[in-house]
């Protein structure tokens, strides 16, 4: 009997994004008005995985609730996002890296 090995490769869009600190007084900046774009960048990038850094609990809170179809490992201020949603078998294995995100992050 013949074997037949297949190897499927996988290609992961990650994204870096620093957020800026929700605290600091950035005038037309501030954290407030940003708030709606980094959503929109994330909805049009649709990335896989998505490393944040400088986000303060405010910030990580608003993501874990407001980026659909991610969830959210990690805490501020270097929470990481990684995609959940439209993943059909491949959400196993995402939650598999899960594990080995945060053996490498945290």
């Amino acid at each position: 009997m013949n074997s037949i090995l297949c190897i499927v490769l996988a290609f992961v869009q990650i994204m870096s994004y620093n957020i800026r600190v929700s605290n600091a007084q950035d005038g037309p900046n501030d954290w407030e008005i940003r708030k709606p774009a980094t959503l929109l960048m994330i909805q049009d990038q649709k990335p896989d995985v998505v490393g944040v850094q400088e986000a303060l609990e405010d910030q990580c809170q608003y993501l874990k609730e407001n980026v659909a179809g991610y969830a959210v490992t990690g805490d501020s201020p270097n929470p990481i996002l990684y995609r959940i949603s439209g993943m059909g078998n491949e959400k196993r294995i995402y939650n598999k890296c899960n594990e080995k995100i945060r053996k490498y992050f945290f």
